[in-house]
C-alpha cells in the first residue's frame, strides 16, 4: 500500500484534482440521530471542512434498523435544520438526506411496503452488509429492490468478512444491480490492515462503482478525509473523480 502523504497545501491539492464538486452519498452528519454528529454545530463543522476539501453535495444518512426507529419526518425535519444553518453560515454545499439500512427486518418490512428511504429523493438505497457473515438471502433481496424500481447500494462491503474471504461475491452482486460503494474509513485504515488492504483493492481493480467518506464526527475531516483524498490523488490523479462525482451524480439519476 502507497506510503501517506504529509499535505503542506491541502487546498492545492484540491484544486488540481478536482474539475467537479465531489458527492458524498454516506455520513452521519444530521445531529443527534444516530452516532454521528452530537450537536448542529458538530454538523457545521463538518459540512465546512467538507466543503473545504472539494464536497459540494452531501446525502447524510442517519443508520436506519430494528433499534434506530427513525421516521422520515424526523430525518426530514433535522435536514431541513441543518440546512438553513448552513445557509446562514453561508457554507457553499447542498444538503439532502437519505438512510442507511442494516440487513433487519426493518429492510425487509420497508421493501415490502415499497417504503424505502432513498438517497436524495432518488432511487437509491443505501445499506449495510453484517460484518461477520453474508445473509443466505442477500442476492434475493437485491433483486426484490431492483424489480421494485429501486437500486440498492452497498455501504463498505470490505467491512464484511465474508466478502472478504470470497472476492466474487461482489462481482455477484453488481450482477444483481447493486452499486458498490467503498468506505473512506476503510481507506484509512480504522479497521485494520486486512480492511485497509480490501479497499483500495475494490478501487484498483475497478470493482467500485462509488466512494463516501461514511464520516462521523469533525474529527474525521482531518484524519480521515483529507489524508484519503491526498492517496487517491498520488495514486489515481483525476481518475478518482469517476468515484467522487462522476457515478454519483450518474446513480441518482437513475443511470
Amino acid at each position: 500500500m502507497m506510503a501517506l502523504i504529509v499535505l503542506s497545501n491541502f487546498k492545492c491539492l484540491r484544486d488540481h484534482m478536482q474539475s467537479h464538486l465531489f458527492y458524498d452519498l454516506h455520513l452521519h452528519l444530521l445531529p443527534g440521530l444516530d452516532d454521528g454528529a452530537r450537536s448542529l454545530e458538530e454538523s457545521l463543522a463538518m459540512a465546512r471542512g467538507l466543503a473545504d476539501s472539494g464536497f459540494g453535495f452531501l446525502a447524510a444518512t442517519p443508520h436506519l434498523n430494528d433499534s434506530q426507529l427513525l421516521d422520515l419526518k424526523r430525518i426530514s425535519e433535522t435536514q431541513r435544520l441543518v440546512s438553513q444553518a448552513l445557509d446562514a453560515q453561508k457554507i457553499a454545499l447542498s444538503l439532502d438526506f437519505g438512510g442507511e439500512y442494516a440487513y433487519c427486518a426493518r429492510l425487509l418490512s420497508d421493501l415490502r411496503n415499497r417504503s424505502l428511504v432513498t438517497l436524495a429523493g432518488s432511487n437509491l438505497v443505501l445499506m449495510e452488509l453484517p460484518e461477520s457473515f453474508l445473509p443466505p438471502q442477500i442476492c434475493n433481496v437485491m433483486f426484490e429492490c431492483v424489480q421494485a424500481g429501486y437500486r440498492p447500494v452497498i455501504a463498505h462491503p470490505e467491512r464484511c468478512e465474508y466478502v472478504l474471504k470470497n472476492s466474487n461475491k461482489i462481482q455477484e452482486l453488481s450482477e444483481y444491480g447493486a452499486a458498490i460503494q467503498v468506505s473512506f474509513r476503510s481507506l484509512a485504515g480504522l479497521f485494520g490492515r486486512k480492511i485497509e488492504r480490501a479497499a483500495w483493492r475494490l478501487l484498483e481493480e475497478n470493482t467500485a462503482d462509488l466512494l463516501a467518506t461514511d464520516a462521523h464526527r469533525v474529527e474525521d475531516i482531518k484524519h480521515v478525509v483529507q489524508p484519503v483524498l491526498a492517496r487517491l490523488q498520488q495514486h489515481f490523479g483525476e481518475a478518482a473523480n469517476l468515484w467522487l462525482s462522476r457515478n454519483p451524480q450518474l446513480l441518482l439519476k437513475g443511470a
